[in-house]
């Protein structure tokens, strides 16, 4: 309920706080020994939303997560999927590390 917040803005900073706990939940849930995962790596559409990659980066503080700059990802993934020899090596991606919010 809109009404409930102070205005949009601080909506939205709710929401995004909501949304990317979950995810880092999820991120959590996909491996077996979250331990063992020491880098996340953002792509797509949300690593303009600065908001969001950051608060990845707090709610995963034993993880280093970067943006990555990949394009045509989505084609890349399955390229790797169906010819082996294909690396991530064999492409350039440009990688910046997000630091955590401080509280």
């Amino acid at each position: 309920i809109l009404k409930s917040f102070e205005s949009p803005v601080v909506a939205y900073h709710h929401l995004m706080f909501e949304l990317t706990k979950l995810e880092a939940k999820a991120i959590s849930l996909v491996y077996d020994n979250p331990d063992t995962v020491e880098n996340i790596y953002i792509t797509g559409g949300f690593v303009k939303n600065d908001i969001f990659c950051r608060l990845l980066a707090t709610f995963l503080k034993n993880k280093k997560v970067y943006k990555a700059e990949i394009y045509n990802a989505t084609a890349l993934g399955t390229a790797m999927v169906i010819n082996k020899n294909i690396t991530a090596g064999d492409i350039e991606i440009n990688l910046e590390e997000i630091q955590p919010i401080k509280f």
